[in-house]
């Protein structure tokens, strides 16, 4: 497993919903899976300012942290951490009202992850994450508490 690379992947993906209204996505579920899909590329760039403002002010979870303690965590993930790759399958969105819950498994890895079914020779965190958003505007949609736990490889196929 790849110990920090993996915590900087769970941060990020944590705290990686984005802002995201307007275009063709139309519905809240389409709009959290968009909010996914630039959570990958976010989180191989190192995108902090985006990560900062798609973590709502009320963001708390089960270890205590707050919105201030995870943007500490991320910025110091994102500066010791140059390579990173992410590999997600999303289980489950559902939508209640101006509330979504997500269930996804996501791996993270120093090299590129080509393909799910070939995982020689690749070192990766993997977790199953259980994630809470709600929506603070109009399509605008923030990360407000979340779960997770390590995960298997074969969790992610």
């Amino acid at each position: 497993m790849v110990g920090t690379v993996g915590k900087l992947f769970l941060g990020l993906l944590l705290a990686g919903h984005f802002a995201c209204g307007g275009g063709d996505v139309t519905s809240p579920e389409e709009q959290i899976r968009a909010l996914l899909e630039t959570v990958e590329r976010a989180v191989e760039e190192g995108d902090l300012d985006s990560l900062r403002e798609a973590i709502s002010e009320h963001y708390d979870d089960e270890r205590g942290q707050d919105k201030k303690d995870l943007v500490r965590y991320l910025t110091f993930h994102v500066l010791r951490n140059s390579n990173r790759h992410v590999l997600s399958r999303v289980r489950q969105v559902d939508v209640d009202g101006a509330f979504a819950t997500v269930r996804l498994h996501a791996g993270l890895a120093s090299t590129p992850l080509e393909s799910p079914d070939d995982w020689s020779g690749i070192r990766a965190s993997i977790y199953a994450m259980d994630l809470q958003f709600a929506e603070e505007e109009a399509g605008v949609w923030r990360l407000v508490t979340a779960l997770w736990r390590r995960a298997t490889p074969s969790e992610l196929l």
